[in-house]
């Protein structure tokens, strides 16, 4: 009798040990809970190109505990994209949601997030989980013309498609832009992978009339019909400070074959005791770079004189009509190339020789 009671004795105390020894594992029954927020990037299949970001409400979240191979639980996201769940013992978990592939498989992916609940009454907020969905979207496409001014925005520089410009996409109504492009080498942009809706497309100018900076705006409805909008071309106006300048004289001459040239440098000097005289009240033209056409003209001072200031660096061709000299009838260019290097920078004595 003695015996039994022992060995119930000893097998209950085994019992309470056991219990008490082996703590609750992950899983329900617990007090603690998990929360976080599953946020979704909308991008273009196309290119990667990010469209908008949003909160992902309906989606589904899973829930591992420990080291389980398989989820124990799922639940799905409210309006606002937060999820939790509850009544977990402390422990290891591991928290995840389904997302599309950046790197172009047709197949999705989990995104997976680990978390420990380290005490009973716990609630541990693992934050953001961000997941990404593509998007077979519309297009919109479009050019953009830069026309570049000296700073008084009187005199055109330069005109061509412009390179490397940002341009910019954003919701109708918003006060952010939602992606930006930039141009190509001839001045094009496409935005890909967008849903229908109300869109603005800007890029940033020079206002012509205040030098003060822009934006140009072009809006546009895409509906459900079409896949491609061409939004046209987008002028832009730039103004380039000039601080240099480029100055000589014009001198006429008379005869061709002289072999004494006398310079007359007054405006007493007869002309025809001369050979070389100033060339008053003559057109000369200034070209920029490798344009076919002059962005300004002056007109020389009695005594020949010509100037163009308010130059930036850059390669100029300065130019004046001439009478051919070997046919004596029609007209020739005679003109000069020069190389402002610098700001502040002033090239003197480029003169010019033209024959009436």
């Amino acid at each position: 009798m003695r015996i039994n009671i022992l060995a119930k004795s000893i097998l209950f105390i085994g019992i309470t040990m056991a219990f008490f020894s082996c703590g609750k594992e992950e899983g329900i029954g617990g007090r603690s809970a998990i929360t976080g927020k599953l946020i979704k990037i909308n991008f273009s299949n196309d290119d990667l190109n990010r469209i908008d970001t949003s909160n992902a409400a309906g989606e589904d979240v899973y829930i591992i505990y420990g080291n389980n191979d398989f989820y124990n639980d799922d639940i799905e996201t409210h309006f606002d994209g937060t999820f939790q769940f509850n009544y977990l013992n402390k422990g290891k978990y591991t928290i995840f949601a389904y997302s599309k592939d950046t790197l172009g498989s047709d197949s999705d992916i989990p995104i997976f997030k680990e978390v420990e609940i380290g005490s009973n009454n716990e609630t541990v907020d693992i934050g953001q989980v961000f997941i990404y969905d593509g998007l077979v979207g519309k297009s919109i496409n479009g050019k953009v013309y830069k026309i570049e001014y000296l700073t008084d925005y009187t005199r055109v520089l330069d005109t061509a498609f412009a390179m490397g410009e940002d341009v910019y996409i954003a919701a109708k109504g918003e006060g952010y832009f939602i992606t930006d492009v930039e141009t190509n080498k001839n001045g094009s942009f496409r935005f890909n992978g967008l849903p229908p809706g109300d869109y603005e497309v800007f890029v940033y100018s020079d206002d012509p009339l205040t030098g003060d900076e822009k934006s140009v705006i072009k809006e546009i409805s895409l509906g459900t019909a079409g896949w491609t909008f061409d939004i046209g071309t987008v002028y832009i106006y730039k103004g380039l400070e000039g601080t240099s300048s480029i100055s000589g004289r014009v001198w006429v001459k008379d005869k061709y074959n002289a072999n004494d040239e006398i310079k007359c440098e007054c405006d007493t000097c007869d002309d025809d005791e001369c050979d070389i005289y100033f060339a008053e009240d003559e057109e000369v033209f200034i070209i920029y770079e490798d344009n076919i056409t002059y962005f300004e003209r002056v007109r020389t001072n009695h005594d020949g004189a010509y100037e163009f200031t308010g130059l930036i660096p850059g390669i100029y061709k300065i130019y004046a009509y001439r009478k051919d000299p070997d046919t004596e009838s029609g007209i020739n260019i005679v003109y000069r190339a020069d190389t402002i290097k610098s700001a502040n920078q002033s090239l003197t004595g480029r003169d010019l020789t033209i024959y009436k």
